[in-house]
């Protein structure tokens, strides 16, 4: 696996994996319900993954320029 199926496989486990521990560490620490956990947990996650793949396109823009 190469490319960009490698980055979105990355990107995709690393952040379900991340929602998994974190989600229900939230309803322990915050006392509240999973499902708000769970959907604020993922939408920190989808804004992450968003910048991630934001920034990298622009450093690998700003690479391809660089000697």
């Amino acid at each position: 696996m190469q490319g960009m199926q490698r980055k979105i496989t990355q990107a995709v486990s690393y952040e379900a994996l991340a929602l998994v521990l974190v989600a229900p560490l939230m309803v322990w620490v915050f006392d509240s319900s999973l499902l708000h956990s769970g959907m604020l947990a993922l939408l920190i996650s989808l804004v992450a993954v968003t910048w991630n793949i934001l920034f990298n396109a622009m450093f690998e823009a700003w690479e391809t320029h660089q000697r």
